[in-house]
């Protein structure tokens, strides 16, 4: 039987589980009003969920999703499978507008997928987390830290996540998993790249990319330059109506770059 996808588009990437295929790159389209866009917000609110945490008794503001009046007390699943440091992990957790319900951090091993750590919340609120030994030894300290941790999570803190308390006391596993969701880049049609002029200004390779780029996608722009010149910033201030002090305060900055009305002065 002939594999369905083509291996030009396939990777191999090493694990300690064992070799595994991957694909290169991925996409999806359909059309108005199919799901795309409330997909990308749904990875963007799951990732800043992760990686900044929540105060305790505040809601998850998991409801910012558009839908009927009856789907706000429903729970919503995030769910995310990823490669770090040779380790392949699955790492997700159901919600509503209140609290968390489930969370769960897996690890992939030559069988299966194993927990290292589960967490359920019951019917009547109680909230069940189990730490399994392939977090760490029961006599190491991110071990012992853990189990103090897992009893910490009361009725005003169900909103907060098992996992970012972990990386907020400093567990290294903890740590480099909330690092990946750091890194993992979510890009609208509205998304600014900060100070792309001056990278092109100074990186003539990329200034080739971008104009390749938008060549092979039939804009019809063949090339791209950067100018740039001094500007007089009080000058500038007095058309922006900006107050003297914060002239004063960029004025005394001696390296820097300034992003003001959409424009950058280094």
């Amino acid at each position: 039987m002939e594999h369905s996808t083509d291996e030009r588009f396939l990777q191999t990437i090493q694990t300690k589980a064992g070799e595994w295929k991957i694909l290169r790159r991925g996409g999806f389209w359909g059309p108005n009003a199919s799901g795309k866009s409330s997909f990308i917000e749904s990875i963007f609110f799951a990732r800043n969920y992760i990686v900044t945490g929540q105060k305790s008794g505040k809601g998850t503001g998991v409801n910012q999703f558009r839908g009927d009046f009856a789907d706000l007390a429903r729970c919503y699943l995030f769910q995310f499978m990823f490669y770090l440091d040779g380790e392949v992990y699955e790492y997700g957790f159901s919600l509503d507008r209140r609290q968390v319900h489930e969370e769960w951090l897996l690890q992939l091993t030559e069988k299966d997928l194993a927990p290292v750590f589960t967490r359920v919340t019951d019917q009547n609120g109680k909230t069940e987390i189990d730490i399994e030994p392939r977090f760490a030894n029961y006599q190491a300290k991110d071990r012992q830290l853990a189990d103090v941790l897992k009893n910490s999570i009361q009725e005003a803190q169900k909103n907060q996540l098992f996992l970012y308390k972990l990386y907020d006391n400093g567990i290294k596993q903890a740590e480099q998993i909330v690092h990946w969701f750091k890194n993992l880049q979510v890009i609208f049609p509205h998304t600014k790249v900060q100070a792309l002029p001056l990278h092109m200004k100074a990186d003539e390779e990329l200034r080739q990319y971008i104009a390749t780029m938008l060549h092979k996608m039939d804009t019809g722009v063949y090339e791209i330059t950067v100018a740039s010149e001094e500007i007089d910033f009080r000058e500038y201030a007095e058309k922006l109506n900006l107050p003297k002090e914060i002239i004063d305060d960029i004025e005394e900055i001696k390296n820097g770059i300034v992003n003001l009305c959409g424009k950058y002065f280094v």
